[in-house]
């Protein structure tokens, strides 16, 4: 009967820098926005940020939840869940308590897990830390959720192939 409109369907938000229009300075904005233009400074977003395709953003970001489909530099923060779509491209520092990159996307930036009770440079400073005490820069924060989209039905069709590979052989040596 009623149909939930997706975060990035272009009705759902307000456009606070459309596509063609610019801006430098600090831009702080709440509830769902969306930027489509260039913005140079800082973006602080109560609320959830959506950076549009067309978007080049050289700003320091601050969202509780950030979805870039755009061009972003700079340090993001994300106090619940940053989602890189297929067509984002990310580069400088970023930090989040999810993750969700699309195959396709580009990620050029150092990554801290956090916590999503915990926020700001204190996030950071716990997450480098506990990443010294277990000596493995792969591990997450405790907390912390990580999905990577890729081709799954690759890697799912490979791990049956495999599992069918290894069944055979047993089989093949009974036979012998």
């Amino acid at each position: 009967m009623f149909q939930q409109k997706s975060p990035t369907d272009p009705q759902n938000g307000v456009t606070i820098i459309s596509k063609g229009c610019s801006f430098e300075g600090r831009l702080y904005c709440r509830g769902v926005s969306r930027i489509g233009g260039k913005i140079h400074g800082s973006i602080t977003a109560e609320g959830t940020l959506i950076i549009e395709k067309d978007a080049a953003i050289h700003a320091d970001i601050q969202a509780h939840v950030i979805i870039i489909q755009g061009t972003v530099q700079g340090k993001i923060e994300a106090s619940s869940k940053a989602e890189l779509l297929k067509t984002s491209v990310v580069e400088g520092e970023l930090m989040c308590a999810s993750i969700l990159v699309e195959e396709g996307s580009t990620l050029n930036a150092s990554v801290f897990m956090t916590s999503s009770e915990e926020s700001g440079v204190e996030e950071k400073q716990e997450a480098e830390q506990q990443v010294d005490d277990a000596g493995d820069t792969d591990a997450p924060a405790a907390g912390a959720k990580v999905e990577v989209l890729g081709d799954h039905k690759k890697r799912q069709e490979s791990a049956a192939e495999e599992k069918r590979h290894a069944e055979a052989s047993p089989r093949k040596a009974e036979k012998a």
